[in-house]
């Protein structure tokens, strides 16, 4: 019998903060249009990181018939053996004005500090679920097979 794992920890990814228009008034959308923290000082980039992902995947192998022209050998796998959620926030490459990356404009043109946008890095809805529309399930949930294989 033979026992194998894997373990998989990720760090997130770097993300960038924006202000969620084009306030720098470069007609360029939101992108490079980082929030302040002081006048006149944009917020770093790579400032925040995303969410982690973490999985453990397990397999089992046994021999279960060894004859001289025929062996039989049964498996099992399961992947994601502790059910991890990985939900991280969708990426900004593949959803440009993900809401949850607008930090809101940082500081106001006073001077005085402009309120975080209370979508920023907001996973889930008032209700408790994960939102559909800023986040997505990384990799796969806890998932199992069986195989077999016939050697003649």
């Amino acid at each position: 019998m033979a026992l194998s794992g894997i373990f998989q920890f990720r760090s997130g990814l770097p993300i960038d903060a924006s202000t969620g228009g084009d306030t720098s008034e470069l007609l360029s959308g939101n992108v490079g249009n980082r929030p302040l923290l002081l006048p006149n000082v944009p917020m770093l980039r790579n400032a925040f990181r995303n969410r982690s992902l973490s999985s453990v995947g397990l397999r089992i192998a046994k021999s279960v018939i060894r004859k001289e022209a025929l062996k039989l050998d049964l498996t099992g796998d399961v992947f994601n053996a502790f059910n991890f959620d990985n939900v991280a926030f969708i990426s900004s490459t593949v959803y440009p004005n993900n809401p949850a990356f607008v930090y809101g404009r940082g500081v106001l043109p006073n001077g005085q500090l402009a309120p975080v946008d209370p979508r920023f890095r907001k996973l889930r809805t008032a209700d408790g679920r994960y939102d559909s529309q800023t986040a997505a399930q990384q990799g796969t949930p806890l998932q199992a097979q069986v195989g077999f294989r016939l050697a003649f």
